[in-house]
């Protein structure tokens, strides 16, 4: 595969499939409803809308919570064999860390030149990406009681 050829599949790979299949990724609903969102605030809307519907601001906020903790599993996950296996480039680690989130299965070659921790890392990420960002996130978090005190909001500057 051409260096062109990789990034487009590790895009694709990381978007990965339909909500509630067997394939991995952030899922092509969470991309909808980013797309939607952002579409909808260059629009000055004051919700993401589609097809004549209002997406609830929560989805917004999960789906991005996905985004976010999908790319800190890939980055932190990248790193962490970049920095135990010295002599690797990023492109084909960056590859074998996207493939194992996204359980598809495609490999460069990489993966049979990991020492055991590189190997326990791609086993995390594929359990990871099997079962999902949220899911995950919701498991490990302690459920908040419902708030009784609602704080003033603050504006703060972005961008």
């Amino acid at each position: 595969l051409t260096p062109a050829s990789q990034l487009l599949l590790m895009i694709l790979m990381f978007i990965g499939a339909a909500p509630a299949s067997m394939g991995g990724g952030m899922t092509t609903g969470t991309l909808a409803v980013l797309v939607l969102a952002l579409w909808g605030y260059a629009r000055g809307l004051p919700s993401a809308q589609i097809a004549g519907r209002s997406l609830d601001p929560s989805m917004v906020r999960k789906a991005a919570a996905v985004l976010t903790v999908s790319l800190f599993v890939v980055l932190l996950a990248t790193w962490l064999i970049l920095i135990t296996h010295h002599h690797s480039r990023l492109d084909p680690v960056l590859f074998e860390v996207i493939s194992a989130f996204a359980t598809c299965g495609l490999s460069t070659g990489f993966t049979g030149k990991l020492n055991l921790f590189g190997q326990l890392i791609i086993v995390l990420v594929m359990f990871w990406g099997r079962l999902g960002a949220l899911t995950i996130v919701l498991a490990l978090a302690q459920q908040q009681p419902r708030q009784l005190v609602i704080y003033p909001e603050e504006p703060i500057l972005i961008g």
